[in-house]
């Protein structure tokens, strides 16, 4: 006879046998989640350390403040999801795995927020040029 399916009856319960293969990608996500958190936080530093470039103009530091502590703060949650994962798959403990995706989720939304926004702000440099562009040439015939 065979037994029964042990499995919770919460239609919202997902289990993932991992395999070797599964947890070799999951390493290399966590590898390089650990690198490009590491990038953005040397850019953020970077980006940081410009104020002094720009120290007699104050209207340039907040905004170079501001890209580099966004940049600081995307690259700790890549860094703190690649740990999560580490800890997670090493020790079998899902809720440090549901922390890791949940920071992974976290840094995909900003990023694709900054990219939308980027987006809109090229989108109307274009338009106000083209409508500067096309009342200059009203004025000059």
């Amino acid at each position: 006879m065979t037994e029964p399916n042990t499995q919770p009856q919460d239609e919202n319960y997902l289990q993932f046998p991992l395999d070797s293969r599964g947890l070799e990608i999951l390493a290399k996500l966590a590898r390089w989640s650990n690198f490009v958190g590491v990038v953005n936080i040397i850019a953020g530093i970077f980006q940081s350390l410009a104020i002094f470039i720009y120290y007699d103009q104050f209207l340039l530091i907040l905004p170079t403040l501001g890209i580099g502590g966004f940049l600081i703060y995307l690259g700790t949650r890549l860094t703190s999801s690649a740990a999560h994962l580490r800890y997670g798959v090493h020790f079998k403990d899902s809720q440090s795995f549901l922390a890791a995706l949940d920071l992974l989720r976290t840094y995909i939304f900003l990023t694709g927020f900054v990219y939308l926004l980027a987006l809109l702000m090229i989108i109307g440099v274009v338009l106000i040029t083209l409508l500067l562009g096309a009342a200059a040439s009203e004025l000059i015939i």
